[in-house]
C-alpha cells in the first residue's frame, strides 16, 4: 500500500474538512498576494510621487564658502569668481552604474545682476525640467515656453515691484513677466528665472553650469551609493545627499513595508493555527486507523509520513489558488484603490516565494501534531477497537 494511496482515501473519506481546509488557506494566501501586489504598487506610486518633490542630490564645483546661498550653492558679491562646469559633460551622469535610479537632472546656471537699481540672484535652467522638478511651485501667470520670458520668485517681485505682464529690463535685454511665484518659504522666492540659454549668454558663459539638482531615488540600494558613484564621474566636483529629503522617503516607504509585513504576518499565523487545530483534530479522530497502521508494521516515520503529505497536500493547492485567487483580485483592486495606477502584473517570483512560505508554513504547523501521531502506543490505539 502506497502512502499517497492511503493520504488520497482519506482525503476522499473527509472531503468537506478537506475543501474547508483548502479553502481557508486559500483565502489566506490570496489575501497575502493581494496585500503584497498593493503595498508594492503602492509604494511605486509613492515614490514615483516623492522622486518628483524636489532634488535630493546636489552637484556643484569645489569652491571656497561665500554668503550667498541658492539651492546649497554658496555664492559670493559681485566680483567674486566661481568654478563652473562644462555642459557638454554632463551627459556623463546617466553613465553611472545605477543610473537607472536618476530621475530629473537638472543644471543651473546661477549669478548676481543689477536689475532696477537692486543686486537680485539670476538662475538659468531649463524650464519644463525645472517645473517638473519644483512639483509644489504654485504661481499667476504663465510659466514661460519660449524665449524672452521670465519667471519673478515672490521676493524679488515684492522688492522690484514686479506683475505678471510687465517688462523687465536685464543687462540691456527686455524680458516679459510671465509668472510670479507664490511664497514657497524657500530659496526660489527671491530670485529671476529664465531658460538656460538665455542667461548663460547674459551671463556671458555660453556652456557653462553653476550646479546640478538631481531627483534620485533608489529602491535597491542607498543614495549615498549614487553620491560616490556621480563623485567618481565627477572629481572636481562636490556631490551631496539632501539627507533630510533622502530619509523621508525612506520613512514613507517602510511605514508601508511594515504595514504590509504586519498584515501577511498575521494571516500566515492565523493559517498556522488552523493547520494545526485541523490536523490535531485528525489525528485524535484518527487513533484507531493509526493504531492497525502501527500493527501492519508501519514505522513511526511512515505515520509521520502521511500525517506530513496531508498538510502538504492541502498547501500546495491552497498556495496555488490562492496564488492565482491574489492575482486576480490585485488585477481588479490595485487600479480601484490606486489613482493613476494601472493593473498588477503577475509577480512570478512573488509567486515561486508564495508557493514556498505557505509550504513550509502548513509543514510547520502540522510537524507537533503528525509527531504526537507517530508516537501513539499500537496496543493502546488497538484497545479502542
Amino acid at each position: 500500500m502506497k502512502l499517497f494511496d492511503i493520504v488520497w482515501g482519506h482525503i476522499r473519506r473527509k472531503r468537506m474538512r478537506f475543501i474547508f481546509l483548502v479553502s481557508t488557506l486559500t483565502f489566506g494566501v490570496a489575501a497575502i498576494v493581494t496585500m503584497f501586489a498593493v503595498t508594492d504598487s503602492m509604494s511605486r506610486q509613492v515614490e514615483e510621487r516623492l522622486n518628483r518633490f524636489g532634488a535630493n542630490i546636489v552637484m556643484m564645483p569645489q569652491r571656497e564658502s561665500l554668503p550667498l546661498v541658492y539651492g546649497g550653492m554658496a555664492l559670493g558679491d559681485v566680483g567674486v569668481e566661481s568654478s563652473h562646469f562644462k555642459q557638454d559633460t554632463l551627459g556623463d551622469i546617466r553613465t553611472i552604474k545605477n543610473s537607472r535610479n536618476l530621475g530629473i537632472v537638472s543644471p543651473k546656471i546661477v549669478g548676481v545682476v543689477d536689475v532696477r537699481d537692486e543686486r537680485v540672484l539670476l538662475v538659468g535652467a531649463k524650464l519644463e525640467e525645472e517645473l517638473a522638478l519644483k512639483s509644489w511651485w504654485t504661481f499667476t501667470g504663465e510659466f514661460p515656453d519660449e524665449a524672452g520670458e521670465i519667471v519673478a520668485g515672490h521676493d524679488v517681485a515684492s522688492k522690484l515691484g514686479l506683475a505678471v505682464g510687465d517688462t523687465l529690463e536685464i543687462m540691456g535685454r527686455p524680458f516679459a513677466v510671465t509668472a510670479v511665484l507664490n511664497p514657497s518659504g524657500g530659496s526660489d522666492d527671491a530670485v529671476l528665472l529664465g531658460a538656460l540659454p538665455e542667461v548663460q549668454q547674459l551671463l556671458n558663459r555660453q556652456g557653462e553650469i553653476s550646479l546640478v539638482e538631481v531627483a534620485a531615488f533608489c529602491r535597491g540600494c542607498p543614495v549615498s551609493e549614487l553620491v560616490l558613484q556621480i563623485a567618481e564621474k565627477f572629481p572636481g566636483a562636490r556631490v551631496t545627499a539632501l539627507s533630510q529629503a533622502v530619509m523621508s522617503k525612506m520613512q514613507s516607504m517602510d511605514m508601508i513595508r511594515r504595514f504590509g509585513f504586519g498584515a501577511v504576518a498575521f494571516v500566515m499565523v492565523t493559517g498556522a493555527l488552523l493547520v494545526f487545530m485541523i490536523t490535531t483534530t485528525s489525528v485524535n479522530e484518527r487513533v484507531r486507523e493509526i493504531g492497525i497502521f502501527r500493527a501492519m508494521g508501519f514505522r513511526q516515520s511512515h505515520i509521520m509520513e502521511v500525517m506530513l503529505l496531508e498538510t502538504l497536500v492541502a498547501g500546495g493547492a491552497a498556495a496555488l489558488f490562492g496564488t492565482l485567487l491574489g492575482n486576480g483580485l490585485a488585477h481588479v483592486l490595485v487600479p480601484v484603490m490606486i489613482k493613476g495606477v494601472g493593473p498588477a502584473v503577475v509577480n512570478w517570483q512573488m509567486a515561486a516565494w508564495t508557493l514556498v512560505v505557505t509550504l513550509a508554513v502548513v509543514l510547520m504547523a502540522g510537524l507537533f501534531p503528525a509527531l504526537k501521531a507517530s508516537r501513539l502506543d499500537p496496543t493502546e490505539a488497538l484497545r479502542t477497537l
